[in-house]
């Protein structure tokens, strides 16, 4: 492949530093001067008098095939038609011919099976408000795998190469790698498995996924030792998962400063009494999610403290906290927050501890939410608590509060190796290691125990594998102290990034890895930023459906009659871009209140009672919408927040990245075979919304 003037962050393909002004130039930079052919395929039919191999034709098959190399490209039935090289040139050079169209970059992938070219349409524009220029480009491309057909497509992003990934954060959504939107296929095969200090497992990877580092630079020591000395480079880069080396490499992970406010949340209120008596529910703010002090009960919640259910209807009826005998200074402060919500109990004394619970309904129907139960029946009834992700971006003085009571609660600080907190929830510890990064405070997390079976006073028990997460620099800032004096080096925390030092890679004889798409072409893991890497041909797809589809033109006997009206479909192309580029010019210049965003988010992720039937479906409801609350208020729209386009690009990114699906192929068919509607209804709703003030 090649690319004008700079390096793709994979570090492959020509650099050149002018625009290719032909096809025949195109070709060859690309490495697709070759053409393709086709014969008969022919199976084995037994042996000759001679002793040599008798073949005979396979009827209504071809074999496609690299004329260079005779590389097999794709077996075809007999109806199947190639579509050249050279017949591509006559759509590329219809291209080229217009002013100010130059080639930009082009290559090729799976050795020759997909062939593309991306093409820019003119000086880049920006939309008022907004931080970034967008680009127009028209892409080229051509699958001989029989995989699409041969295609124009206008877009604003460009094309990268194929990687794989594993279990991510990408922009508002999280989980592993498999369950991904854009996740369709695995690949079964040889990996790696890469580990850090500060992290309780490795993590398994393609040898050429690509981690954002930076390695330490060595020195010989001195003379007779062999230990060298290290120090630190200041530039990093994108490394392939094989260049790694232990003790040399530092992984880094991105500090998401971004902040938001709680959502809106079920809330619950009564009327009447006796027979007359009603339970009121409405989606509304909850101004204790404000308040830092709450958040510390939260905290303090996440690590001793339960959902009082219903004894009667089995609902989620209340929140209730156990603190330790002889803690008078934490139970003094939990009756007071429960006072001011109206308690009048008192705690009620267990072995060892006093519990408090809080009757209040709204709260305990949030964070029974939190609560993820095992169908495990060993520890039935013992569900791990995991925050939902919103709560990773709330403004740091409720983050402080939050990760001080789950210390309270959990922690130790009397201790020469830092502030330790202990819980069996691994994701738990994770989410609290993420918001630690953001206060400054570096961590690192250590398997303390490992799943087993026990015998207590002669039953047998099933423990739980445990986990501790210990932090040592900047604790002031929490008010904890501890009794280390020493200076842990890994991990630690430098403009803006943690950094984790590579401890280990080994060999993995085979793995499932699978391919994704992200809109930001990266994504976080645990072990820090990773690029995505999804292979060009489905992230232009996929972005065509959202721009439109100069022409696309199948592999059959009758596609020399479509290419005249192919050549005149890309010679709209700019006036396509205009016309992209007018209607977010005039969505940006649509003001929103916040009034007005929540209406947006409530429209677009409508809630009917008719419709979403169970309390399962409903809080999966909720939970898009608060998907989609992030993403407005997050880097999505930085420069555009608070305007009709804002919410336009935050629901394009929840539609395409975050929505769930029932399964890959429908996530497919909606993204690469059928328009997509939800689309054009959020434009009509947002510019509808906002003309309505």
């Amino acid at each position: 492949m090649f690319s004008y003037r700079e390096t793709p962050w994979h570090g492959e393909g020509q650099v050149i530093d002018h625009m290719p002004e032909s096809w025949a130039e195109i070709r060859r930079l690309g490495g697709f001067e070759w053409d393709i052919e086709s014969e008969p395929v022919f199976a084995l039919h037994g042996v000759n008098d001679d002793g040599s191999a008798r073949y005979k034709a396979i009827p209504g098959y071809k074999r496609i095939y690299r004329d260079d190399t005779a590389e097999t490209l794709a077996v075809h039935n007999a109806s199947w038609e190639g579509i050249s090289h050279a017949a591509m040139g006559e759509v590329a050079e219809a291209i080229l011919g217009q002013d100010g169209i130059l080639g930009e970059t082009g290559g090729v992938l799976a050795g020759g099976a997909k062939v593309w070219a991306l093409f820019r349409l003119g000086d880049p524009w920006m939309t008022k408000g907004d931080i970034s220029e967008t680009y127009p480009y028209l892409a080229l491309l051509n699958a001989h795998d029989g995989s699409s057909a041969f295609q124009a497509i206008p877009t604003a992003v460009r094309v990268v190469c194929h990687a794989e990934g594993t279990p991510i954060q990408d922009q508002h959504w999280r989980g592993p790698v498999e369950q991904h939107p854009s996740a369709t296929e695995p690949r079964v095969g040889p990996g790696l498995s890469v580990s850090v200090q500060g992290l309780p497992f490795p993590e398994k990877v393609t040898t050429e996924h690509r981690y954002w580092a930076r390695q330490r630079r060595r020195r010989t020591s001195a003379l007779g030792s062999k230990r060298p000395i290290v120090g630190r480079n200041v530039e990093p880069g994108w490394v392939e998962a094989k260049d790694l080396v232990p003790g040399a490499h530092e992984l880094g992970m991105p500090i998401d400063t971004t902040e938001v406010q709680a959502p809106p949340i079920e809330t619950v209120s009564y009327s009447g009494s006796g027979p007359g008596f009603r339970k009121l529910w409405a989606v509304q703010r909850d101004p204790r999610l404000d308040a830092p002090e709450w958040w510390w009960l939260i905290g303090y919640w996440l690590g001793d403290g339960n959902i009082h259910l219903n004894h009667r209807s089995g609902e989620p009826a209340g929140v209730t906290v156990a603190v330790a005998d002889g803690d008078t200074a934490t139970l003094e402060r939990v009756i007071s927050l429960y006072r001011s919500a109206g308690w009048t109990g008192s705690p009620t004394k267990r072995q060892g501890c006093v519990q408090a619970t809080l009757y209040d309904e709204t709260l305990a129907n949030l964070l029974d939410g939190w609560v993820h139960h095992s169908t495990d029946e060993r520890v039935k009834g013992r569900g791990k608590k995991v925050p939902p992700q919103w709560v990773e971006y709330l403004p740091l003085p409720c983050q402080r509060e939050l990760i001080k009571g789950l210390n309270d609660a959990d922690g130790n600080t009397d201790t020469t190796e830092g502030a330790i907190i202990a819980n069996t929830s691994l994701d738990l510890l994770l989410s609290a290691r993420r918001i630690l990064m953001r206060l400054g405070i570096p961590s690192s997390l250590q398997n303390s125990s490992v799943e087993r079976t026990a015998s207590l006073q002669g039953r047998e028990v099933h423990c739980q594998a445990s986990y501790t997460l210990r932090f040592w620099h900047n604790t002031e800032h929490l008010g904890i102290k501890h009794r280390f004096t020493g200076r842990f080096v890994h991990p630690y925390i430098e403009d803006g990034w943690m950094w984790c030092r590579v401890s280990d890679v080994d060999q993995v004889e085979e793995g499932r890895f699978w391919p994704i798409t992200t809109a930001s072409s990266d994504y976080v893991s645990a072990f820090g930023r990773s690029h995505n890497c999804q292979n060009t041909w489905h992230l232009s797809e996929m972005n065509a459906k959202t721009q439109g589809v100069g022409f696309s033109i199948r592999h059959t006997r009758n596609w020399r009659d479509q290419m005249e009206a192919a050549r005149e479909a890309v010679l709209g192309a700019r006036e396509q871009t205009q016309e992209v580029r007018q209607l977010h010019e005039q969505l940006s210049g649509l003001q929103i209140t916040h009034e007005q965003e929540e209406e947006f988010v409530q429209r677009f992720i409508p809630i009917d009672p008719a419709q979403v039937h169970g309390k399962i479906a409903h809080r999966n409801a909720l939970r898009a919408r608060d998907n989609l609350r992030l993403i407005i208020a997050g880097p999505t729209c930085q420069g555009i927040q608070g305007t009709a386009e804002g919410l336009v690009q935050a629901a394009g990114e929840y539609l395409d990245h975050v929505r769930g699906y029932q399964t890959r192929d429908t996530y497919v068919r909606r993204t690469l075979l059928t328009s997509e509607s939800l689309k054009a209804g959020a434009v009509e709703l947002a510019r509808k919304i906002a003309l309505a003030a």
